[in-house]
C-alpha cells in the first residue's frame, strides 16, 4: 500500500527534543533525514516535530514552491516577500526561539510573531529568532528578487516553554502504516514515547475511544485495551504500544489517542491504519534500474527494461527518485514512455510521483485508448500507487504513458501486469453476443467475456473462464445459473440478482474469483404488512454492514447514531447474532446484539434482522406497515469448504448460514456424530403474528405439520437452526461445494415420497385469518410407522419456542414439533400443549393420511367435554377461548384420542342400558333404553366425517322406552352420533345406505 503522507517514517532521525531548562524543551527538524517533508501549503498543526510544535511551507509571492533537494528545503525569491516556513505552536505552548540553519545558498530573511510586526534579517549561514512569545505561530521567510538568494534550509531548532501546569510530550504525533492483509491482524505494533515536565505527580490515562478499532498496551508483547493509566507519573519517558485490531473488514481506519491528567493539557497522538486486500500476485514486472538518463536534462531515446521489453521515451529527465532515479516525463504534451510487450494484459498498476510544484495529470493509453488517468495535487515528492487497473487485451499490446493537460512533472516506476492469453469464445459487445448467446450452447471448454455493456442470464450459463470487463456489468437473474470449471475475473460488475421467485446462483465451483461480487436477497413482506424477524447470511464478506443490508434498511442498535446505527425513539437493537458458546439456551438468550454498523459482515455466518422494509419506513411509528425490500452486498464470494460455529454442549441448538450463493440439500453436509440429522428448525416470518419456528423432517420428505415452504433446501442468504444430539462428541457441520443442490426448489414445499409413514399434521389458526387466508399460528406433527416406538430419541424433534401461540406434543414432560411414535393403538391418547389463548374464535386443521379405513381418530375436549370425529384426509374444527375463563386456556385443554372411547365408567355403562339399531340405517334409526333411563330427556347430535353438526334433536322416552330417529335427510356416508344423557356423553359410529 501506499499512502498518500508517509509521515514520521523513522521519526527519530527527522527530529529531537532536549529540555533545556524547567519547563524549556527544544525539539528540531532535519531535511537530510530520511522521509523528511516539505510541509507544502499545510496548515496548524502542521507536520510535526513533536506533539507540542508542527510546521509547513509557502510559496507566497516566491517563483515556485519550496521543496526538498539535495537534501535542504528550498524557499524561492521574491523581494517581497518569498517563500516561507511556519512554525506553529499547538496545546497551548509558548514558542521563544527558533534557530534556522542554511548552507550553500542564503539570502535575506524576515520574521513575523503571531502575523504581527515583519522583522527583517540578513543573510547568513544561521538565523537566530529570539526573544520572542509566539503562542499561534512564526512564519520566517525570504525577501531578496535575486535567484542568486534563494535560502535553502538544512534543518531548525525551536524552543518552547509549557503553559503554567506542566506539558506532555510525545517523541510522535501520529503513527501511521498500522496495516494488515485481510484475514491476517493485528497489524505490528508500533510505539511512541511519552514524557512530560512540571507535572503534578497524580494518574495519567492514556486513552482510545472505547469503540475504536485500535488498541494500546504498556509492552509490545502486553495485555491490549482502549485505556492505560500511568499511576503517579513523573514526567520520566515511557514507551506506549499501539496496533489496529484483527478482524477487521477491508477499509482505512483512523483515531486519536489521547494523554490526560498530571496537571497537564491534553495532548493527541493521531493514528492512521489500513486493512488491505490480498496483493494480486502479478506475472510480470517491469523497473526502470536501467533507464540510462541521471541528469536534470529532458532528453528522449530507448532502453531495455529488467524484464526485456524496449521502453521508448521523448522529454525525460533522470534525476528523480523512487526506488531508484527513474523515467520522470516533462510538463509537455509531446512528453512520453511506452513499450510494445507480448502476451496480453488483464490488469496492471504502476507508482508515480509528482516531482515538482505543478500537479499531475498522466494518462495511460493501452493500445491507443486511454484507460486511466492518475493525478495528485500539491503533493510534490510523494510517491503514489495508481491502484489496480482492468484492461482485457490479448496478444501484443502497447501501453503508452502521456502527459495530460496542464500536467505536471511526473516520475514513473515499478510497472505490474497480468497476462491475458484466454482468447473468449463468446463475447458480449456492443450489445450483441458473438458468434451467439451461450446459454444453452457453450460447455465447459469455452470461453466468455463480458466486454461492455449491461446483460442478463436467465437460464443455465455453462462455461470454463469467465471475464466481465471494466465497466461491463453481467446480472444473474433469479432463474440464472453460473456453472463453471475455470474461474471468475471480474473487473466490472457481476451481479447475482434476487426477487419474489428466488435468487441467481454458482453452481459447483473449485476456481478462484478476482474482484468483489454483489448479491441480493429479496424480503418480501407480510401479507398482513407487519414487520418481522429474519434469519439471513451473506456469501459475501469483507464489507461493513453501514455499506451494505443498512444502504437498503433501517438497522437500530444501542448508542444510535454514535455507532453507525440508524437513530430511533428507544435505540433498541434490530440485529443480533447468536453465541454458540452459552451452555444453557433455556434460561440465557444466546442473542448477542452487533456492536456497530462498521462491522464488518462475514461470508457464512448467520444474523437475526428486525426487517421493517426499505429506508422509507418511518422509524418514528411503531405502527408503519413494513413492504418489499432486496438486501444487497458487495464483497469477496465465499467458495469452498465452510466450517460452521457450533454449540458444543448436548442437546444445545446450532444457527447455521448457507455461505454459497446457491441452493444447498440439508442432508448433503457433513455433520459430527453428536448432531441430530433427523430435523432442521426454520425461522418463517409469515406465521403467527411476528413469525415463528417451523420444523422439517430429514431425510424421510414427509410433508411438515406447518403450510411453510420451508423444505430440506438451504436458499441463498439463509439461516436455519440444527439441534445436537445427547449422546457423543463431535458437535461440526461443514459445508462443501458438493452440497449445492441449484436444481433445488427456491419456493415450494417439498413432495411427497414414497412409503410415507401414517402421519397427523395439525394447525392451529385465528379463525377469521384462517377465512381471510392468512398463514396458522403454529403447527406440530405426529409420524407412525411399524418400527417406531413411544419414548423420547434422536427421531424426534424438540419444539422450539415462538413469541406467540405455540402448538407442540408432549411426552415425558418434554415438547415435540414433530413426533415419530409407533402405531397407534385403540384407546391411546396423546396430549399436546396450546397456550398463549387469549378471548377469540380459533380453528384447529388436520391432515390425517396412510392410515387404514376403519382407524377412528378423536379430539377431546377436556373442557367442554366433547370428543370429537377427525376423519382421513382434512379436518376443521373450531373452538373459543375466553380469557376470563382459566379452563379454556388450560395449555393441556386438547388430546388426540384413538380408536372406540368412552369418557369414564360410568359412560360406558350407559351402553348396557341403551341400544341403537339397525347400523347400517336405511331410512330410520332407533334408540331403545332400559328402564333405569325412562323418562329421561336425552340430547341426540349427528355428525358428518368432516366434524359439522348435520342434525340436533331432544327426546324423552317414554314407557316404550325407544325413540325414533328419521334419517331419509342424510345422504349416504359414515356418521357419528352423540348422547348426552344426565350430562354423560357417548359417541357412536353408523353408516347411512
Amino acid at each position: 500500500m501506499m499512502k498518500k503522507h508517509l509521515r514520521f517514517y523513522l521519526f527519530s532521525l527527522l527530529s529531537f527534543f532536549v529540555f533545556v531548562g524547567w519547563g524549556q524543551v527544544t525539539t528540531s527538524y532535519d531535511f537530510a533525514s530520511v522521509g523528511a517533508e516539505s510541509g507544502l501549503n499545510e496548515n496548524s498543526p502542521g507536520i510535526s516535530l513533536d506533539s507540542n510544535i508542527g510546521f509547513g511551507s509557502f510559496k507566497n509571492s516566491g517563483t515556485s514552491n519550496p521543496g526538498i533537494f539535495s537534501n535542504q528545503l528550498r524557499l524561492y525569491q521574491n523581494a517581497t516577500k518569498g517563500g516561507s516556513i511556519k512554525v506553529y505552536a499547538n496545546n497551548g505552548v509558548t514558542i521563544t526561539k527558533i534557530i534556522v540553519n542554511a548552507s550553500g545558498t542564503t539570502g535575506p530573511a524576515a520574521y513575523t510573531v503571531d502575523s504581527g510586526a515583519q522583522v527583517n534579517m540578513v543573510a547568513g549561514n544561521t538565523y537566530t529568532i529570539d526573544g520572542i512569545s509566539a503562542t499561534t505561530e512564526v512564519e520566517f521567510f525570504q525577501r531578496d528578487g535575486s535567484s542568486s538568494n534563494r535560502i535553502y534550509i538544512d534543518n531548525f531548532d525551536v524552543t518552547y516553554t509549557s503553559p503554567a501546569g506542566g506539558v506532555f510530550i510525545s517523541d510522535q504525533a501520529s503513527l501511521t502504516n498500522l496495516d494488515y492483509e485481510v484475514d491476517s491482524g493485528p497489524s505490528i505494533p508500533q510505539s511512541f514515547s511519552l514524557s512530560g515536565t512540571d507535572l503534578d505527580g497524580s494518574d495519567v490515562t492514556v486513552s482510545v475511544p472505547v469503540s475504536s478499532d485500535f488498541e494500546i498496551a504498556e509492552t509490545v508483547s502486553g495485555t491490549y485495551s482502549n485505556s492505560i493509566t500511568l499511576a503517579s507519573f513523573d514526567g520520566t519517558a515511557t514507551d506506549i504500544f499501539v496496533r489496529l485490531k484483527s478482524g477487521l473488514t477491508i477499509n482505512l481506519y483512523s483515531d486519536d489517542i489521547t494523554v490526560s491528567g498530571g496537571g497537564a493539557s491534553d495532548i493527541t497522538v493521531s493514528l492512521e491504519g489500513e486493512v488491505t486486500p490480498e496483493p494480486i500476485n502479478y506475472d510480470n514486472e517491469e523497473t526502470f534500474v536501467n533507464y540510462p538518463e541521471t541528469s536534470g536534462t529532458y532528453k528522449y531515446g530507448n532502453f531495455a527494461g529488467i524484464a526485456g521489453n524496449t521502453w521508448n521515451y521523448v522529454n525525460a529527465r533522470g534525476d528523480i527518485n523512487i526506488d531508484a532515479e527513474t523515467v520522470t516525463l516533462q510538463n509537455n504534451s509531446a512528453a512520453t514512455l511506452n513499450s510494445s510487450i507480448s502476451g496480453g494484459i488483464s490488469v496492471f498498476e504502476f507508482d508515480y510521483q509528482q516531482a515538482f510544484s505543478t500537479d499531475v495529470n498522466l494518462e495511460v493509453y493501452v493500445n491507443g485508448s486511454l484507460v486511466t488517468t492518475v493525478t495528485s495535487s500539491s503533493e510534490q515528492g510523494v510517491t503514489k500507487n495508481s491502484g489496480q487497473i482492468s484492461v482485457n487485451e490479448t496478444g501484443t499490446f502497447t501501453i503508452e504513458f502521456k502527459q495530460g493537460s496542464s500536467g505536471g512533472q511526473t516520475a514513473i516506476d515499478n510497472f505490474k501486469w497480468n497476462s491475458f492469453t484466454a482468447i473468449p469464445d463468446f463475447t458480449y459487445e456492443s450489445g450483441a453476443w458473438s458468434p451467439s448467446d451461450p446459454v444453452g450452447s457453450s460447455t465447459a471448454t469455452d470461453n466468455i467475456l463480458i466486454a461492455d455493456g449491461s446483460i442478463d442470464v436467465t437460464g443455465t450459463l455453462v462455461a470454463n473462464n469467465l471475464e466481465v470487463a471494466l465497466g461491463a456489468t453481467l446480472n444473474i437473474t433469479s432463474s440464472g445459473i453460473l456453472d463453471l470449471v475455470g474461474n471468475i475475473i471480474n473487473n466490472g460488475d457481476l451481479v447475482f440478482q434476487s426477487d419474489a421467485s428466488g435468487s441467481g446462483q454458482l453452481a459447483n465451483f473449485s476456481g478462484t474469483v478476482t474482484g468483489n461480487i454483489t448479491t441480493e436477497r429479496f424480503i418480501p413482506k407480510r401479507s398482513d404488512d407487519a414487520r418481522a424477524f429474519r434469519f439471513l447470511a451473506s456469501p459475501v464478506g469483507n464489507v461493513n454492514i453501514a455499506d451494505a443490508w443498512q444502504q437498503d434498511t433501517h438497522i437500530t442498535g444501542a448508542g444510535g447514531a454514535s455507532n453507525g446505527f440508524d437513530a430511533s425513539g428507544t435505540n433498541n437493537p434490530s440485529m443480533f447474532t447468536f453465541d454458540h458458546s452459552i451452555q444453557d439456551q433455556v434460561t440465557t438468550s444466546a442473542w448477542t446484539p452487533i456492536a456497530s454498523t462498521t462491522q464488518g459482515i462475514v461470508a457464512g455466518q448467520p444474523y437475526r434482522l428486525f426487517v421493517r422494509g426499505d429506508r422509507g419506513v418511518s422509524l418514528s411509528d411503531n405502527g408503519a406497515n413494513a413492504n418489499d425490500v432486496t438486501l444487497s452486498a458487495t464483497g469477496t464470494l465465499h467458495t469452498g469448504n465452510h466450517s460452521v460455529t457450533t454449540s458444543n454442549f448436548f442437546g444445545n441448538f446450532t444457527f447455521i448460514g448457507n455461505p454459497y450463493q446457491a441452493v444447498v440439500h440439508l442432508n448433503n453436509l457433513t455433520y459430527g456424530a453428536a448432531v441430530n440429522t433427523n430435523s432442521a428448525y426454520y425461522w418463517d416470518p409469515s406465521l403467527g403474528v411476528a413469525g415463528g419456528f417451523v420444523t422439517i423432517a430429514l431425510p424421510s420428505g414427509v410433508p411438515d405439520p406447518s403450510s411453510s415452504d420451508a423444505d430440506e433446501f438451504l436458499r441463498p442468504g439463509q439461516a436455519v437452526f440444527m439441534q445436537n444430539d445427547t449422546t457423543g462428541s463431535d458437535f461440526s457441520i461443514e459445508f462443501n461445494e458438493d452440497d449445492k443442490a441449484t436444481s433445488g426448489s427456491q419456493t415450494q414445499v417439498f413432495s411427497v415420497g414414497e412409503n410415507v409413514p401414517a402421519f397427523v399434521n395439525m394447525r392451529i389458526y385465528k379463525t377469521d385469518k384462517l377465512n381471510n387466508g392468512f398463514t396458522e399460528e403454529d403447527a406440530f406433527g405426529l409420524r407412525f410407522t411399524e418400527n417406531g416406538n413411544n419414548a423420547v430419541d434422536a427421531l424426534d424433534a424438540s419444539k422450539m419456542g415462538n413469541p406467540g401461540i405455540n402448538l407442540a406434543s408432549v411426552n415425558s414432560n418434554q415438547l415435540f414439533s414433530i413426533e415419530n411414535r409407533a402405531l397407534p393403538q385403540i384407546g391411546e391418547n396423546i396430549p399436546f400443549l396450546l397456550n398463549n389463548l387469549s378471548t377469540a374464535s380459533y380453528t384447529f386443521t388436520f391432515n390425517v393420511q396412510n392410515f387404514n379405513t376403519d382407524d377412528e381418530l378423536f379430539l377431546k375436549d377436556n373442557y367442554t367435554g366433547e370428543l370429537i370425529p377427525i376423519q382421513l384426509g382434512n379436518t376443521e374444527i373450531e373452538f373459543t377461548a375466553d380469557a376470563n375463563i382459566q379452563e379454556s386456556l388450560d395449555i393441556l385443554r386438547f388430546e388426540l384420542v384413538f380408536g372406540n372411547v368412552t369418557l369414564s365408567n360410568e359412560d360406558f355403562n350407559l351402553v348396557e342400558d341403551m341400544r341403537i339399531h339397525p347400523n347400517p340405517v336405511k331410512d330410520q334409526i332407533n334408540i331403545s333404553v332400559s328402564n333405569s333411563l325412562s323418562e329421561t330427556d336425552l340430547k341426540i347430535e349427528v355428525y358428518d366425517v368432516l366434524g359439522r353438526q348435520v342434525m340436533q334433536t331432544t327426546a324423552t322416552f317414554t314407557e316404550d322406552k325407544s325413540y325414533p330417529i328419521d334419517a331419509t335427510d342424510l345422504k349416504s356416508g359414515i356418521y357419528f352420533l352423540k348422547l348426552d344423557i344426565r350430562s354423560k356423553n357417548q359417541i357412536a359410529k353408523f353408516i347411512k345406505l
